[in-house]
C-alpha cells in the first residue's frame, strides 16, 4: 500500500485525479446538499496540500483518461479510472454510507411493504444499478474511507470490513 506522495518542488507537484461533485468546487459547497459541502471540503484539503488537481464529476463513468496520476480519489467505481493509474498510484476510495447491495434490498422491501399497505404500486426510484461494482473498487483501493458507524460497516461483506476506515457523517441544516 502506497503512501500519499509529498513534493515540495512546485515545478513538479503531485497530481491528483479527483472524482466527486465537480460543480461543488466552484460553488464553494454552498448549494444545499451535504454531499456538495463534503466534496468542496475534500477538494480544499487536497488543494491546500499543494496537489495539482484534475476534477471530474461522479456521473462521468466511462472516460478516456490519457494522463497518469500520483493519486486518484473516487467515490465508487474506481476501476473505471484505471487508465490514469501508474504502478505506484495511491488510490483513495470514499464511500458515503451503507453497502449498496444491502441498501437496494432494504429499499425494495420498504417499497413492497408500502405498496401492500396502500394497495397501490409504489416504485423504488433510488435503486443503485450494478451495486457490486463497488466491491471491485474496494479491492483495488489502497485506502477506503467510509462515512458511518459500526452498523454501516457491518452492511458490507465481511471480507471488506477491515479495510474500511469509518468516519462520522455530516448533515445539512435545513
Amino acid at each position: 500500500m502506497g503512501a500519499i506522495p509529498e513534493r515540495t518542488d512546485k515545478a513538479n507537484p503531485v497530481n491528483l485525479l479527483y472524482r466527486y461533485i465537480k460543480g461543488a468546487i466552484a460553488s464553494r459547497g454552498a448549494s444545499g446538499h451535504s454531499a456538495n459541502w463534503k466534496s468542496w471540503c475534500i477538494y480544499q484539503i487536497f488543494e491546500q496540500m499543494g496537489f495539482e488537481i484534475d476534477a471530474i464529476g461522479w456521473l462521468e463513468k466511462y472516460l478516456e483518461i490519457n494522463k497518469r496520476y500520483d493519486v486518484v480519489f473516487d467515490i465508487g467505481r474506481m476501476q473505471h479510472l484505471s487508465g490514469g493509474f501508474r504502478e505506484n498510484t495511491v488510490k483513495i476510495l470514499f464511500l458515503c454510507g451503507s453497502d449498496n447491495v444491502k441498501r437496494n434490498m432494504a429499499g425494495l422491501k420498504r417499497a413492497e411493504q408500502a405498496s401492500r399497505r396502500k394497495g397501490i404500486e409504489i416504485p423504488y426510484y433510488r435503486i443503485v444499478h450494478k451495486p457490486e461494482e463497488v466491491y471491485q473498487a474496494i479491492e483495488i483501493a489502497d485506502y477506503v474511507i467510509c462515512q458511518g458507524n459500526e452498523f454501516t460497516q457491518n452492511t458490507y461483506p465481511e471480507r471488506y470490513r477491515d479495510k474500511l476506515h469509518m468516519i462520522d457523517g455530516v448533515r445539512s441544516k435545513i
